[in-house]
């Protein structure tokens, strides 16, 4: 009875051994997978699946992001040219640049209208950012923090706060910018990254959107507006009924309350359609 035992053992073995063989010996498909999983990955992957199904492999192995060689009994599946260009550019990095210059365009066309070029890349930079948004593991109190330094930024330009806002604003978005990917292991931005980016947009804020801003609330300085409080040379006597002035290489109807002689610098106080009411220069 025990030699029965013993030969049904063997064979069991030895059956056991011989599938194991022939499953080894069968081919097995093998695809890497880099960086954050997206649209591309989504395909790639079906397409793998497809190729390993058609070649009859016995599995297929998905590898992330783990260094080493192939087995000698895997055979790997490439990515053809538009996936390994979108999975190269599905990174927190890149997305982050897309909101700095859609942030810098959006904004740059605010505060000087008629650039048109500014707002157009803006947007084309803010549509690609919320795409991305929708794959990537974004953190929506780092993202509140940017837009709040962006708009303490805005705010600083009319509001005369001495720099505090400015200061708020380049902490919030530093900080933003930290916090911005940190859901997930390996997606964090790297200090050589949000340090330059936190200074070049305090300076675009402070220089390029600040003298943009503030001169759209210059007073016009063209046209009938910007004779005002300008000075012009009587050329005839000047009173209540009527005068000549010359200013800006022109000659004008003039009025003024009290008389002023011929020759006497006058200043322009107001205009009335083609006449403009003076005083004396004093």
């Amino acid at each position: 009875m025990c030699r029965i035992l013993n030969f049904i053992s063997v064979c069991l073995v030895t059956v056991g051994c011989l599938a194991a063989c022939a499953v080894d010996a069968r081919q097995a498909g093998l695809i890497q997978i880099h960086g954050a999983i997206g649209t591309a990955t989504a395909s790639y992957i079906s397409r793998a699946i497809d190729a390993a199904a058609t070649r009859g492999d016995e599995c297929l192995i998905i590898k992330l992001d783990t260094p080493g060689g192939l087995l000698e009994s895997t055979k790997d599946i490439p990515m053809v040219a538009h996936e390994r260009v979108f999975q190269l550019l599905w990174r927190p990095e890149v997305m982050f640049l897309l909101m700095l210059v859609a942030i810098y365009g959006i904004i740059g066309e605010i505060s000087n209208p008629g650039a048109i070029l500014p707002g157009v890349v803006g947007a084309i930079a803010l549509i690609l950012a919320l795409y991305m948004s929708a794959i990537l593991p974004v953190n929506i109190a780092g993202l509140a923090l940017i837009l709040l330094a962006v708009a303490m930024f805005i705010i600083d330009v009319y509001a005369s706060t001495h720099g505090v806002l400015t200061v708020g604003g380049i902490i919030a978005f530093f900080l933003g910018s930290i916090m911005l990917f940190n859901r997930a292991p390996g997606f964090g931005l790297s200090l050589s990254v949000i340090i330059p980016a936190t200074v070049l947009t305090a300076i675009f804020f402070i220089v390029v959107v600040g003298a943009g801003l503030r001169a759209q609330l210059l007073p016009a300085r063209t046209g009938r507006e910007g004779m005002l409080g300008k000075s012009a040379m009587a050329i005839s006597d000047i009173n209540s009924d009527g005068g000549r002035v010359f200013v800006e290489g022109e000659s004008w109807s003039a009025v003024c309350d009290e008389p002023i002689p011929q020759g006497r610098p006058v200043k322009i106080i107001s205009i009335n359609g083609l006449t403009l009411r003076v005083k004396t220069q004093t």
